[in-house]
């Protein structure tokens, strides 16, 4: 889609406006002390260059306003800087470095073995947390230096007291440290993660189909089965009412799901409009966690799902639709679905019930087409939503034109995984499943979520959907 323009006609040469013009946009300029403000990677390499220049400029000024008896205390710049270089020199003082650096990263690493589980376990599990965590968090209140007599006492003057001094001066501090973010990870991809087969609890589950790859990536044993339904309008790039453009995003903060199809969905439209994807600071929320940030302000754009998108829509004035994945591009590749997930155990030990249900699911959404009133009744109930909110998103009398979810038919999945003949709807190909995944797999790996791509045979059957078919 292409994006508006706000503001109307350019300015002249002279930088005055035609006669009878709307007035040109400008962006505001933000005050120095921008509170919660956002800066380029360029600008703030200046400001960290700038202020190293003033620290060493407040002190040789500091040293020339001492008293000259009192200089030797604050020496110049240059004299420590001449000393540096006389030790190095002259006094063999990399060995001296070296040492200090081995005890300081030997301690450093022996703390992080214990401290990083540790911390890891007592934000996943309550009962340890409140066994622990009084302990650990009363002792890194007591300075490192406290310890040193009775360190003294137990190991003599050895290295290895230095080392436990330094442990003990770091190990409380990064118990703290990694039980902090732990408790910080999102509880949504927590159950996301024992959803999709994490605590082996699930045999079967449906969810959006890029999770694949990061599943094959951790050897959680579960198989991507095929697509249920595509998103035909559902999600939306909204942009805020400062946004006269695309290229004013660059700096900005934009709202995605770190891991999701929304985060590749921002990343590649962003490409098409000439800016590269971390030219923005990708926030991790959640749909209605970024709409509310939109509404507040606090977001210059967002990938939004419905209702949300809609709400920002109507609530922010001035906020603007950029794209939307009804729009044909998106719906040729497929980005935006849904997909069937199972475990390795249900496949192989249970594969005649997989089928049966397999069949049974793409036969209900048959039924749903042809009786969308009674079938849109029967999901409002079971969500506890109302059926004006259904219908939106699903369809109604008309489905699937006039809903933003498109359901596949079994034979449409079945063609998408390669294993029918014909081409699958949306001038999609046969077998784009592989192609679907390698696209969001390299993704994966260009935001630094895996470090490489796999196979996608390896992690994709589509033999449940051909025997369904088939039967």
């Amino acid at each position: 889609m292409a994006p508006e323009h706000a503001g109307g006609a350019p300015q002249t040469e002279t930088g005055t406006q035609p006669s009878g013009s709307a007035p040109v946009f400008r962006q505001p300029r933000a005050p120095f002390l921008d509170v919660l403000g956002k800066l380029s990677q360029q600008r703030t390499v200046v400001l960290g260059i700038a202020g190293v220049i003033v620290f060493f400029a407040v002190w040789e000024v500091a040293h020339y306003v001492t008293p000259e008896e009192k200089q030797r205390f604050l020496p110049s710049v240059e004299l420590v800087v001449g000393e540096i270089v006389y030790l190095f020199a002259e006094k063999n003082f990399i060995a001296d470095v070296g040492t200090s650096l081995y005890r300081i990263y030997a301690s450093f690493f022996a703390a992080s073995l214990i401290a990083v589980p540790l911390g890891v376990l007592m934000g996943c599990f309550v009962k340890l947390r409140a066994l622990i965590s009084p302990t650990t968090g009363g002792w890194r209140y007591l300075p490192a230096a406290s310890f040193a007599p009775l360190l003294l006492v137990w190991f003599g003057p050895s290295d290895f007291a230095k080392m436990a001094l330094l442990f003990l001066g770091c190990f409380f501090f990064l118990v703290a440290l990694i039980l902090d973010n732990t408790l910080a990870v999102q509880r949504e991809l927590i159950e996301s993660g024992l959803t999709m087969g994490a605590s082996g609890q699930l045999d079967l589950v449906t969810s959006t189909i890029e999770f694949g790859p990061i599943a094959l990536a951790e050897d959680m044993p579960v198989k991507l089965l095929g697509l249920t339904n595509l998103g035909n309008g559902s999600d939306r790039i909204i942009v805020g009412p400062d946004i006269a453009s695309p290229e004013d995003l660059k700096g900005k903060q934009v709202g995605v799901i770190e891991g999701g199809l929304s985060q590749i969905y921002m990343a590649i439209w962003l490409e098409q409009q000439g800016i590269k994807w971390n030219e923005v600071e990708m926030v991790n929320l959640f749909p209605d966690a970024a709409a509310a940030a939109m509404i507040a302000g606090q977001l210059s754009a967002a990938e939004l799902w419905d209702p949300y998108g809609p709400q920002v829509l109507e609530e922010l004035p001035g906020s603007r639709e950029m794209s939307q994945s009804g729009e044909e591009y998106w719906l040729k590749e497929g980005l935006i679905a849904d997909a069937k997930f199972a475990s390795d155990s249900f496949i192989s030990e249970h594969r005649d019930l997989l089928v049966a249900l397999t069949k049974a699911r793409y036969e209900a959404v048959e039924w749903w087409r042809q009786n969308p009133a009674e079938g849109n009744a029967m999901i409002a109930e079971v969500l506890q939503w109302g059926v004006a909110d259904v219908e939106p998103i699903l369809g109604g009398e008309n489905n699937p034109d006039d809903g933003t979810l498109y359901m596949y038919s079994l034979e449409e999945s079945a063609q998408f995984c390669g294993v029918a003949e014909g081409e699958p709807p949306f001038g999609q190909r046969n077998g784009q499943i592989t192609d679907h995944w390698e696209l969001t797999n390299t993704w994966w790996v260009t935001f630094g979520l895996m470090t490489e791509t796999v196979d996608p045979a390896m992690g994709i059957d589509c033999s449940i959907i051909k025997d369904a078919l088939g039967g």
